[in-house]
């Protein structure tokens, strides 16, 4: 997969939407594993680490939805085929396809991009910053930009 199909994936994610709400529940997630990369941090991360960092970013940004549902994107950009989640064929899964937060948490489940995604992502700074402002643009106020960067501890050089 070349860096504009990477791009073509990211941009064909979709927000779930129910009448006029769309739910940032994907979005925020992509945003921290994004930022994740961006900080060369590991490609799999915990569940766990990411439901607390998701909680807080959910809450200090006021969005609306529940905070606490962080397994759901988790597991549903499976979906999207820029996500793995570990032993994931092995988790059990509602009706709708949502994986069960106390069995991730228990269970020490890990996540993140696929290997060819955060390779590429690892060895072409400008690939991800383009789909990080994709999403922030896509789904986030801009009133909201700074707040993000700040909480994400992203400064205007760590994208060089």
């Amino acid at each position: 997969m070349n860096n504009q199909e990477i791009l073509e994936k990211f941009k064909s994610i979709r927000a779930y939407k129910e009448n006029d709400y769309i739910s940032l529940h994907k979005p925020i997630l992509l945003l921290y594993a994004l930022a994740q990369c961006l900080h060369s941090r590991e490609r799999l991360l915990s569940f766990q680490e990411i439901d607390t960092e998701f909680q807080k970013l959910f809450s200090k940004l006021s969005f609306q939805g529940k905070s606490e549902n962080s397994h759901y994107p988790f597991g549903k950009l499976e979906n999207d085929e820029v996500w793995q989640v570990t032993n994931s064929k092995n988790l059990k899964r509602t009706s709708v396809g949502h994986l069960h937060k106390k069995e991730l948490l228990d269970d020490g489940i890990t996540g993140g991009f696929t290997p060819e995604i955060y390779n590429a992502f690892k060895n072409n700074k400008e690939l991800l910053r383009s789909v990080f402002e994709h999403v922030l643009d896509t789904y986030i106020d801009a009133k909201l930009h700074d707040s993000v960067f700040t909480l994400l501890n992203i400064g205007v050089n760590q994208w060089r």
